[in-house]
């Protein structure tokens, strides 16, 4: 059972290193395929 929540709280934080690359991506506006590649990813 530990392992699960340890799993989801790396989970959550990689979510959040997503997030502020998105946002930096999106405010930079000059990475747009590697913008793409990011959210890609993030579906999965």
């Amino acid at each position: 059972m530990q392992a699960g929540v340890c799993d989801f709280m790396g989970l959550k934080k990689l979510k959040q290193k997503y997030d502020l690359v998105k946002r930096a991506l999106q405010e930079s506006g000059k990475q747009p395929a590697l913008l793409a590649k990011v959210e890609e990813k993030e579906k999965i």
